[in-house]
Formats: C-alpha cells, sequence, structure tokens
C-alpha cells in the first residue's frame, strides 16, 4: 500500500470508531457534530500554516507522526529505521524554528559521537573566523561558510524544496552544491552561491550523446552565481555506482533539462567519459577552471582503495596540477536511491577517510594547495569540530537541511511519494512546501550551528578551526602524524607503504 493509501486507511479508521463511540454516547449526535467542527477548525489550520509541509498535505492525519515521535521519546524507544535519532531531529527543528537549544539534566543526544577535548583558558569566540578561501590561486577565489548544503539535485527534489535551499543558502551566505542533475533556473532563481557538481552523466553540460561538451560547461560556469565546480568521482552512499533517479521522477520537464526519456528510470554509468586515468583527470580540472574563467575547480570521491588516492596524488606531484578541493564523502553519506549494499557495505567511514587524504596530501608537500571538505552524516558543530579536527577545512551536509524543512525521514524518496513534497515531482505533495517559510528554517538552522561550531572551537582553546588536530579529540581518528613531504623522502608509514608503491599516476 503507498503512504497515501496509509493515511487514507488510517483516516477511515479512525472515523469508524470515532462513529461507533459516538454511537453509544447519550446525545452522541451533538458530540458527534461538535467532534466534527473542531476536526474540520483544525483541518483547516493546518492547511494554511507554513512551518509543517507534512501537516499542508496530510491535514490531522499528519499529526500522527508526531504523537509517535513523543511517545518514542518517552518511552526511550530507538527511531525505527531512520537514521537519524530523536534527539539529532530535535535539534535540527529547534535550530531551525530558533528555538532555545539551553537543556537540563546532562547528555541531551545519544552517546557521543566524539569527545572534544576543551581547554582551561578558552579563545574568545568572537575571534573564530566563520570562512575559509577556496581556490587562492584562482582568478575568482571564493571565500566559504565553514558549513555549507552537500548535493541536493534537481528532478530527486521537488521544486518548491530546492527553491527553499537556495534562498535560505543566499540569506544565510554559503553554498548550495547543485548535485549531478544539471544547473537547473529554480538553482540560479533562488540566488545563492552554487557549486556546480558535473557528474558522469554531464547534465546541463552534454552533447547529444551524452559526452561533455565544453561549449555547453562554458555558457553555463560563466554565471556569476556559480562559486565552484565540483566534478563527481564517486559517492558516499553508492561508490562505483552512477546516480540514479527513479522514472517517477522523470517528468516532462526534468526530461527537458537533462535531455533523457521522460517515465524511465536515469542510471548514469559509474565512470566519467572525459577521464580514465589520475592524470587525465587532472588536465579535466585544468580544462573546466579555464573553461569557468579561473573559478575553483575540485573533486568528490569516497575513498575506496587507498592506492587510487596516491595515483591521483602521484598525478599531482607528476604534472603540477592540483584541484582547488576535494569533496571526501563518507561511507555513511545518505542518498534517495541506491541499492541496500552499496550504502551499508562499501567505501571508508568519513572518520577513516579524512586523516587518509590529509596524510597523503601532507607526505606528498600539496596540503598546502588543496582544500578538503567533509561530508557524511555531518550534522552538529561537534561534528564539524570532529572533521576539522580529522584533516578537513570545511563541511557539507545534506539531511540535516533537510529535516530543517519539514523531512520526516520516511524513507521512501526513491517512491515519488515523499510525504513532506521534498523528494518528489507530484503536484499534489509538492504544494505542502512554502519556500518562503522552509528557506527562514535552513538559514536559521545553519546559523545557529555555525555558532555553535564556533563556540566549540573557542572551547578547545584554538583562535581559528585551522588550528584543530587530532589532539583535540579524545577519541583516535585523527590524522597519523605524517610530516610535510615525507612521502617524497621514501619515508613512508607501514600503513600506506603498500599502497603507495602500488599506486602510479598513468592508471586507476
Amino acid at each position: 500500500m503507498t503512504f497515501r493509501g496509509r493515511v487514507a486507511a488510517a483516516g477511515l479508521l479512525g472515523a469508524l470508531v470515532v462513529g461507533a463511540v459516538c454511537a453509544v454516547l447519550p446525545h452522541g449526535a451533538l458530540v458527534a457534530a461538535g467532534l466534527s467542527v473542531a476536526v474540520l477548525a483544525l483541518a483547516l489550520h493546518d492547511r494554511l500554516q507554513t512551518q509543517e509541509p507534512l501537516l499542508r498535505n496530510y491535514p490531522v492525519l499528519g499529526r500522527l507522526h508526531g504523537l509517535l515521535h513523543q511517545a518514542g521519546k518517552l518511552l526511550g524507544l530507538r527511531q525505527p529505521l531512520a537514521p537519524y535519532s530523536w534527539a539529532l531531529v530535535d535539534l535540527v527543528r529547534s535550530r531551525a524554528a530558533g528555538s532555545s537549544e539551553y537543556a537540563a539534566f546532562g547528555a541531551q543526544l545519544d552517546s557521543p559521537r566524539v569527545s572534544i577535548l576543551h581547554a582551561v583558558k578558552p579563545a574568545v569566540v568572537e575571534e573564530v573566523p566563520e570562512r575559509v578561501v577556496l581556490g587562492q590561486g584562482c582568478a575568482q577565489p571564493y571565500a566559504a561558510s565553514y558549513f555549507n548544503i552537500s548535493a541536493l539535485a534537481f528532478g530527486a527534489l521537488s521544486d518548491p524544496a530546492i527553491s527553499a535551499l537556495s534562498r535560505g543558502a543566499r540569506d544565510g551566505g554559503f553554498f548550495y552544491n547543485t548535485g549531478e542533475a544539471g544547473l537547473a533556473e529554480v538553482f540560479l532563481e533562488g540566488g545563492a552561491d552554487l557549486a556546480w557538481q558535473i557528474g558522469t552523466g554531464y547534465f546541463g553540460c552534454r552533447d547529444s550523446a551524452g559526452r561533455f561538451d565544453r561549449g555547453a560547461f562554458a555558457a553555463r560556469a560563466q554565471s556569476p552565481a556559480v562559486k565552484l565546480i565540483e566534478i563527481k568521482v564517486s559517492q558516499g552512499a553508492k561508490p562505483a555506482k552512477g546516480g540514479i533517479l527513479p522514472g517517477e521522477k522523470v517528468t516532462a520537464r526534468v526530461a527537458e533539462a537533462c535531455q533523457i526519456p521522460v517515465g524511465r528510470d536515469c542510471v548514469v554509468p559509474p565512470m566519467h567519459t572525459a577521464f580514465s586515468t589520475p592524470i587525465e583527470l587532472l588536465e579535466f580540472i585544468a580544462l573546466l577552471r579555464e573553461a569557468a574563467g579561473g573559478k575553483p575547480v575540485g573533486f568528490k570521491l569516497c575513498v575506496g582503495q587507498p592506492r587510487d588516492l596516491f595515483a591521483i596524488v602521484k598525478a599531482m606531484l607528476a604534472t603540477g596540477l592540483a584541484p582547488d578541493f576535494i569533496a571526501v564523502d563518507g561511507a555513511e553519506g545518505g542518498t534517495g536511491a541506491a541499492p541496500v549494499e552499496f550504502q551499508s557495505f562499501v567505501g571508508t567511514p568519513l572518520r577513516r577517510a579524512l586523516p587518509l587524504v590529509h596524510d597523503a596530501l601532507v607526505g606528498a608537500a600539496l596540503r598546502e594547495q588543496v582544500r578538503l571538505i567533509a561530508s557524511g552524516k555531518i550534522t552538529t558543530g561537534a561534528d564539524m569540530v570532529a572533521a576539522l579536527a580529522r584533516g578537513a577545512d570545511l563541511c557539507a551536509a545534506a539531511r540535516p537541511f533537510m529535516i530543517a524543512m519539514g523531512c520526516i525521514q520516511a524513507l521512501i524518496c526513491a517512491s515519488n511519494q515523499c510525504p513532506a513534497g521534498l523528494a518528489t515531482q507530484d503536484p499534489r505533495l509538492i504544494r505542502g512546501i512554502v519556500p518562503r517559510a522552509m528557506a527562514a528554517n535552513v538559514t536559521r538552522y545553519h546559523q545557529q550551528t555555525m555558532q555553535a561550531f564556533r563556540e566549540l572551537v573557542a572551547a578547545t582553546g584554538c583562535r581559528s578551526p585551522a588550528e584543530l588536530s587530532g589532539a583535540h579529540l579524545l577519541q583516535d581518528g585523527g590524522a597519523s602524524g605524517v610530516s610535510r613531504g615525507q612521502f617524497l623522502d621514501g619515508d613512508l608509514p607501514a600503513s600506506y607503504a603498500a599502497a603507495w608503491v602500488a599506486a602510479r599516476a598513468d592508471r586507476f
């Protein structure tokens, strides 16, 4: 049964129960009339309010989800199936609503994923910077926020959801990654700074045969809204698999923008055709940077075989070419559609991938040239501190921004039946989203998370996030202490030696 069918069944069952109760009560007709008026008034309120897309789509009945949420918390139950706990969802929604975060009686979140070591003498919060520069040597460098929106693509998300994210990013001063389904006009209309992601399908910059088209790319990349270009090499939730857009979401508009058939599943290939070796990847990056007028260009990957990463580093040494940034996507990263085994068993978690990439660049004396973006279940300021301590320069996330807009983790993103109207193209569900209101939620969530991040950095005694290191975390997982240029001297840590020796700049 579809989600809409289950809701209808619940409503019918509820009506039958209420009708049966009223039938046996004295003055049952009056009671029934009073209940009907109350329910209609509540339904009208739910339909007209702008903060809860679920209630706009399912007046009254949508409140069952909230009741189950509260009941689960009171009973101490784990949230069924959903990747985020009750406590994290509440934190995100509290920040999206601009509510106070002060709490009593000790730890409020689940067992901490990280323990940050504070200093007896904290730094001053106001001195902690809020931005980091990408593309220092580019003609058009970009000063990015430490917290941004990672790939949420056109077609996978509804237009109102994209509009809300773009407006929220614009108002909050952080970038929004477009995902691999092209640079649709809805991204530009919101006014956000954009990281345009180029995937293996080359949507928005492809020829009739589906190959990369430099002219089409240059025409779009020159847009003032485009601040960064990101080549998607692999994704945490489905590494070694191409992007997937179910046919239910391929409307005529999506099909026209992406040059794909209407109503058919779009599964792009796992490998690029514009390059096939580490050296060719770097040459492609240089080509895109030139065609974009000197904007920062980098790539996104989920770390798999370390030798593949080391091969790219060796190619950087051999050619003198380098990406402006590398977005490291942990295996815990999310998606709306991927095979279960790929989501669960393939790829390297972020806490291990970040130190590996950081160490590889440091060991090759290249770390100063390349910024690292961390992505993969980053929700709180504490997650950001942990990511930077493990080697990142800045962070990006997708799921918490979805939750800030009303996502209830129904886990049916690929079905085109998202009850909140976010991950669907169904007009009856899309109407639940009011972009103006959801944009404000996106901005508030970002602002409060950034404030928490800066306060936590100051608590460690650091005056800049760049000073964070593994020494500021109780758990293991920081960089291993590789010194600058160590790999070039042949002094290889035992854990890296075999992969470094096996890596070649001319092939993966």
